[in-house]
């Protein structure tokens, strides 16, 4: 049996035994946790798809305690002035052991099975639904009209290309 949980705003496939990093959570090392936003159950036969979250399922683990991620170290350097700036960024994770996935006898889950024998003439009845009837075409105008109403378009004047300015010649005394 396996899960897909969300927390921190990423997913998680889980089964019982896992061993997992999720985004920091404010709990103490040993303390219980649970994951309510179940998106998908399989128990090996059927399968739970939520809508967004399965209701009715929860997923409860142990904090074993904290981790960090990888050093992720960055460089701006400006060879004009000889100047850089060093950053770096290491991202700290609560480690999870799960537990336990289990229905918590809240409301009775959906099955991915969909269609039953009576959903299925209800999808033909929609089908069978007669369509609109169609626009009628507009009547179309002689073409008689249309040359007597349009006029020919002036072709645009060009603009006369500017003349450059006499050059001031200097005068020189010798």
């Amino acid at each position: 049996m396996y899960a897909i949980i969300k927390s921190g705003g990423k997913q998680y496939r889980v089964a019982k035994d896992d061993v997992i990093d999720v985004e920091l959570l404010n709990a103490d090392q040993g303390s219980a946790v649970e994951f309510s936003e179940v998106l998908f159950v399989n128990d090996g036969q059927s399968a739970l798809i939520g809508e967004p979250v399965v209701a009715g399922y929860l997923v409860k683990g142990e904090v074993v305690g904290t981790s960090a991620g990888p050093k992720v170290s960055s460089l701006k350097y400006r060879p004009r002035g000889h100047t850089q700036k060093h950053w770096g960024h290491r991202q700290h994770y609560t480690r999870v052991k799960i537990t336990d996935i289990a229905s918590s006898g809240k409301a009775a889950p959906k099955k991915a099975a969909a269609k039953t024998k009576e959903e299925a003439p209800a999808a033909e009845e929609k089908k069978a639904a007669p369509k609109k009837a169609e626009a009628k075409p507009k009547a179309a105008k002689p073409k008689a009209e249309e040359a007597k109403t349009t006029k020919p378009k002036a072709a645009p004047k060009k603009a006369a290309p500017k003349k450059a300015a006499p050059k001031k010649k200097k005068e020189e005394d010798k």
